[in-house]
C-alpha cells in the first residue's frame, strides 16, 4: 500500500531555501503555513484535505504521494 503523504519536518528551517527551489521541479511538496494555494502553502486542515483528495479543485494528481513540508 502506497503512503498517503510523505511529512518533511525542519524545526531549523535549514531546508527552506531547497524547497523553495524543488517546488517548481515537484509540484506535490505542499507547505504548512498561512492559506495560499497557489503557493501551495496552508494550514494543517487544509493540508490534511490535499491528502485525503477532499477539495473539489485538488491541486494533488491521482497516484502522486504529496510531501507536506513542515518548517516548524
Amino acid at each position: 500500500m502506497a503512503p498517503a503523504a510523505i511529512l518533511w519536518t525542519d524545526t531549523d528551517g535549514q531546508w527552506q531555501v531547497v524547497v523553495n527551489q524543488l517546488q517548481s521541479l515537484m509540484p506535490n511538496i505542499y507547505t504548512l503555513g498561512e492559506y495560499n494555494p497557489q503557493e501551495k502553502t496552508g494550514p494543517a486542515i487544509w493540508l490534511r484535505c490535499i491528502i485525503d483528495r477532499t477539495l473539489p479543485d485538488s491541486l494533488i494528481l491521482e497516484g502522486e504521494i504529496p510531501i507536506i513540508y513542515m518548517r516548524m
